[in-house]
């Protein structure tokens, strides 16, 4: 079964850049993000063993792949299979969100620093902002083909994405798009 597995290392205190590589190594998982409580949350699609790790089933069983903690204090997942972004509060209520555009690969996913959370559209070449209540604005990626797949809030406060179709690194102005 696909879906969101939080994991709870009990009475160990295990620094974040170490339980990220252990996480990586021993579980498979390709996102880690860390809730309101510093309990850490991992996204993947297969089973693993580490600490205890509880399962939350997603609606629409469409395997999440990447998740951060977004500015509302919820985790926010995107689901590529089903063209969504997802969201689950701390007292366990999932929001899933259609994308405006049909097959746009939602990726990576990342908490802005203008409240709102941004994640890569890989297939649909496009970075796109969702509020918290869920509206969603796309941009495109200026160049064909650039399948934006990872991004990160930069120390200028904008955001960066790798473009891993054409081998670039972009950037989009976070704080002064509309």
């Amino acid at each position: 079964m696909k879906g969101i597995f939080a994991m709870h290392l009990k009475k160990r205190f295990v620094p974040r850049s170490t339980l990220f590589a252990v996480c990586v190594s021993l579980l498979g998982a390709p996102a880690l993000a860390a809730d309101t409580q510093a309990l850490p949350w991992v996204c993947r699609d297969s089973r693993g063993t580490l600490g205890s790790i509880d399962e939350l089933a997603l609606p629409t069983g469409a395997g999440p792949v990447s998740i951060t903690l977004g500015p509302d204090l919820a985790l926010w997942f995107t689901e590529q299979a089903a063209n969504e972004v997802g969201s689950i509060s701390t007292e366990g209520v999932i929001r899933e969100f259609d994308l405006p555009v049909d097959r746009g690969g939602p990726s990576a996913i990342v908490a802005g620093l203008d409240g709102n959370v941004w994640f890569t559209e890989q297939t649909g070449n496009r970075i796109s902002r969702i509020t918290p209540e869920g509206v969603v604005t796309q941009f495109a990626v200026p160049t064909e083909g650039s399948q934006p797949n990872a991004i990160a809030v930069g120390p200028d406060g904008q955001l960066w994405f790798t473009a891993r179709g054409t081998h670039k690194l972009g950037k989009i102005r976070a704080l002064s798009v509309p």
